[in-house]
């Protein structure tokens, strides 16, 4: 099944903000001054980055198949073993990670190895990983 991200506004101004940075500097910055070859350095350029940040904002997404939990945003592609996690709990860490919103599940699997993710539906995105593996610890207290 898949889940899509939750988007929080800080991270919506963050990524907005920098894609709209970008075209208004690309319009007001390249008028003409360094020819036809800068103005298509500056669509490349500018392209790339509005391609690449649209990517994240759009296709940040999670899959929990039969065995994997599959972790997908823009050229990030993570799997993680459902077996192999531990607990899920809420949490609001501000680390970079695949998730488009502060209000986030910490994920640890294995030994020592976790990822933040922010899951739409957080409460049916457990209830399928508690199908999976009975043995997970679900924290979902709010803090």
């Amino acid at each position: 099944m898949r889940f899509y991200s939750k988007k929080g506004l800080f991270l919506g101004i963050i990524i907005w903000g920098a894609m709209a940075f970008m075209v208004c500097s690309f319009l007001f910055q390249y008028s003409g001054q360094k020819g036809v070859a800068g103005y298509i350095v500056g669509i490349l350029i500018n392209g790339v980055l509005l391609a690449f940040f649209s990517w994240l904002w759009f296709g940040t997404h999670y899959e929990i198949g039969e065995e994997f939990l599959k972790i997908v945003s823009g050229p990030i592609r993570m799997k993680v073993e459902i077996q192999k996690i531990t607990s899920v709990k809420r949490t609001r860490n501000p680390l970079s990670s695949p998730a488009l919103s502060t209000d986030r599940l910490e994920i640890k699997y294995g030994k020592w190895d976790f990822v933040l993710i922010s899951p739409k539906n957080e409460e049916r995105f457990c209830e399928i990983l508690l199908e999976k593996n009975p043995q997970i610890m679900i924290h979902l207290d709010k803090k």
